[in-house]
């Protein structure tokens, strides 16, 4: 009995890491076309993850947390590599999309549901299994401790603070460009607004999503996250304190909220249809090591058992490039795109 409840505990965690699939909560995608967000409500989106912004001493009205020059580029270059295993724009879409399908919050889930299941003596004996493995005996015991306290919400917010915080980093390392880093940003502000109560509620979910990430990195600067996080609630000068909790993060109200003119077609010209316009999620599966790139930058690598995503910012002129994997002899592709119904014009 010990070793099977082990073993669920095992390949709990190993299915949170090897799924693809998505995973609430689902982030709604903003209409289209584009408006910059107000000042206002980039300040309250960047607060989103100002415990890191803090502990890492960066300043919480800056994207990224520091200014975009060229000794910030190399440093979060560097920063993106050592602790995301992310060297280009491909490998930041990759992270972003593995936070979107799962992140941390799926073997938190598991493992609490696994918890909720089992008997007083079958949660004694788990204890017991893992105990010569610190790591995954920390994971046992906080979920224990909070899986009650964050109930349904999971640790959002642990994970979609770094999303934001990556987009921002991202930005800084130039592998997003600025509207498209608040593309995805300002989705996950409404969606963290609309789960939480206060950014009480926010922080003390980061905190514990924290402690389950890692015992190791708890011991060495857990403290100093608490810290910061007490600090966000009563230090006048913190974002926590100066913003409002129930700020409007609507899209501004803006001319370009219009539909956009109906195009005519050109002589020489043949209209597919629609226009694309700002956000969607482009889908592609075909062979192995096929790669796309948007204007010459890559967004996706292709496998062929399950079909990619990769949410784009996309323009019109923008030029969708395909490198195909040296099977010649048989190569296929396939590639299509979701966008919300406002987003194409008519096709008359």
């Amino acid at each position: 009995m010990r070793s099977c409840i082990l073993m669920a505990v095992l390949v709990a965690t190993a299915a949170g890491a090897q799924t693809n699939q998505p995973y609430p909560p689902l982030l709604p995608m903003d209409e289209l076309p584009y408006v910059p967000p107000t000042s206002e409500q980039k300040r309250w989106a960047l607060a989103t993850c100002a415990i890191l912004t803090e502990s890492n001493q960066g300043r919480h009205d800056l994207l990224g947390g520091s200014e975009h020059n060229a000794r910030n580029k190399a440093a979060q270059e560097t920063l993106l590599a050592e602790w995301w295993g992310v060297q280009n724009r491909l490998g930041l879409y990759e992270t972003l999309e593995w936070i979107e399908t799962g992140g941390h919050r799926r073997g938190f889930d598991e493992l609490a549901q696994l918890l909720a299941k089992a008997s007083p003596v079958q949660v004694a004996m788990l204890r017991i299994s893992v105990a010569g493995d610190s790591e995954r005996s920390n994971s046992v015991e906080v979920v224990r401790t909070y899986k009650d306290v964050v109930g349904r919400k999971s640790i959002i917010a642990w994970d979609f603070d770094r999303y934001v915080a990556l987009c921002g980093w991202g930005y800084l390392a130039e592998y997003l460009t600025e509207e498209e880093a608040w593309r995805r940003i300002m989705p996950v502000a409404r969606m963290l607004q609309k789960t939480f109560s206060s950014w009480e509620d926010l922080g003390q979910n980061h905190v514990a999503g924290r402690e389950f990430w890692s015992l190791r990195q708890t011991q060495r600067r857990g403290e100093l996250t608490r810290q910061c996080y007490k600090k966000l609630l009563t230090d006048p000068s913190s974002p926590w304190v100066k913003l409002k909790w129930d700020l409007d993060l609507s899209p501004p109200k803006s001319s370009a909220n219009k539909a956009p003119p109906k195009l005519t077609d050109a002589p020489g010209e043949v209209r597919l249809g629609g226009r694309p316009a700002g956000n969607m999620d482009l889908f592609a599966s075909g062979n192995n090591g096929c790669i796309i790139y948007i204007n010459g930058e890559p967004v996706m690598t292709v496998r062929r058992e399950r079909a990619g995503k990769a949410r784009l910012g996309l323009r019109e002129g923008d030029l969708i490039t395909v490198r195909l994997s040296d099977r010649f002899d048989i190569n296929s592709f396939w590639m299509d795109y979701v966008v919300t119904k406002n987003d194409l014009t008519p096709k008359k």
